[in-house]
């Protein structure tokens, strides 16, 4: 029986409310008693989690790892293999960065709740880099380095035991980009917080993280030229470049 092992809940990093972290929730609450593994935490970004156990990694004692989380990336591989499971009979890791590559004991079972493979090593690699504000030369570092890191997380998701997908599209992309197959499960939603509503006004709205790979700007490229009303609700390090690309109507 699943009551009677000890879990272990795995996040990539706790600095940012979305998605992921709703379904981390969800998993916390299933087993509330079983600690949450991560690389940072901030609790005042993801109160939520106030009441729970979290372990983190090295870095989180980093001097300005707030600021600069994005330029460790080199270092996230090892700080994920130093977390020891060697008291856990089950870990269950949410991930679509490379929380996957935890080393887990040989008795052990590592089911992996995966939002997608990591995009900026599969499919956004080059989009990525190229939205990134460095030199040129920074650039084609970069691009070797993620290289190198791509063949480590290939060899990580090796070492998952159960893959679960969060929709069949990224499913799909597990069996591309890992070779593995994939259980669908899909995400959980407060449908008793959806409504319709009567009235409706005249503009169309997106909400979501403003970050490159979610394609807001071919968005708001497309709403320009139409000269629709827009509305975006959102956060994130692309929001002041879009906000140079989008028109009053």
């Amino acid at each position: 029986m699943i009551k009677n092992k000890k879990i272990a809940l795995v996040h990539d990093h706790l600095n940012q409310i979305g998605g992921a972290e709703k379904v981390l929730l969800e998993f916390h609450n299933i087993f509330p008693n079983s600690p949450i593994f991560t690389l940072i935490y901030k609790k005042e970004k993801v109160p939520f989690f106030n009441k729970g156990k979290i372990i983190t990694s090295r870095l989180q004692q980093t001097l300005g790892i707030d600021y600069f989380f994005k330029w460790f990336l080199l270092s996230m591989p090892t700080a994920w293999e130093s977390f020891n499971f060697a008291n856990y009979d089950v870990i269950l890791s949410s991930t679509s960065a490379l929380a996957k590559g935890i080393i887990t004991p040989s008795n052990s079972l590592h089911f992996c709740y995966c939002h997608t493979p990591t995009r900026y090593l599969w499919s956004d690699t080059h989009e990525y880099v190229d939205s990134l504000q460095v030199p040129a030369f920074v650039k084609k570092v970069l691009i070797s380095k993620l290289k190198k890191l791509r063949e480590w997380d290939f060899a990580a998701a090796q070492r998952v035991d159960h893959f679960i997908a969060n929709s069949h599209f990224v499913a799909n992309r597990i069996k591309k980009y890992y070779r593995r197959e994939a259980r669908v499960i899909y995400p959980p939603v407060e449908v008793e917080r959806c409504y319709s509503n009567p009235c409706r006004e005249n503009y169309y709205i997106i909400v979501s993280r403003i970050r490159p790979y979610k394609k807001i700007d071919l968005a708001i490229d497309a709403f320009n030229q139409l000269k629709l009303p827009l509305k975006i609700i959102g956060g994130g390090e692309y929001a002041n470049v879009l906000k140079k690309k989008s028109k009053k109507q």
